[in-house]
């Protein structure tokens, strides 16, 4: 597949150095569209990667929009299976009542930040949005009040709600983002170690 590089240098960066010229590099118009971690994890992609993420979109694909979401939610993604897999490890290789009650409550928090997130369009009543707020702060609160607990025996994997809401909740646009990445065929070994390593260093750093 030949495509145009998404990143280029301009005539000041290939200059001799003698000119005194400063290096400047020109973004493409899908990385200049991106933001946040998504952005962040375009940088760092190879350039084939890059120009096959580029391409989609400029064949109308996928829309940068899209991009966006599909880029975001596949690290949220690593992120989630990475902690879960590190908790359970760290519970010797058995999940723990508590890890467990902490999953299922991130769950039930994933799923209400999906609801609220399709209540624009779907016509539920203000009070019903209340409603799925409440549960999910209720459900916030508990599972803050569990990682608060230390297990006998266990170490203990703490989840803060911040990260857990915003690195590890996937929206449902970022979720149809991703499959359709994924079924326009995109493929990428060096992607998918991107996403690992990117993931494991922010699970280290939580």
């Amino acid at each position: 597949m030949s495509s145009k590089p998404p990143v280029s240098r301009t005539k000041e960066s290939e200059a001799s150095n003698g000119g005194g010229k400063a290096d400047h590099v020109d973004l493409s118009p899908l990385a200049s569209a991106l933001k946040g971690d998504a952005l962040s994890l375009f940088g760092k992609l190879s350039s084939e990667d890059r120009s096959a993420l580029g391409l989609f979109v400029s064949s109308g694909q996928m829309s940068a929009d899209e991009m966006n979401d599909a880029l975001s939610g596949k690290l949220k993604e690593t992120r989630s299976r990475t902690f879960w897999k590190g908790a359970i490890e760290a519970g010797v290789g058995q999940e723990t009542d508590k890890q467990k009650k902490i999953r299922t409550l991130s769950e039930s928090i994933e799923a209400r930040l999906s609801a609220i997130d399709k209540i624009a369009g779907s016509g539920l009543r203000l009070d019903q949005a209340v409603a799925i707020s409440n549960e999910m702060r209720g459900a916030m609160r508990e599972r803050s009040s569990l990682m608060g607990q230390t297990d006998d025996g266990a170490t203990t994997v703490r989840l803060t709600a911040d990260f857990a809401l915003n690195q590890l909740a996937r929206t449902d646009s970022e979720r149809a983002a991703g499959a359709k990445l994924s079924a326009v065929g995109f493929k990428s070994e060096s992607f998918n170690q991107l996403l690992k390593d990117t993931a494991e260093k922010d699970i280290a750093s939580m």
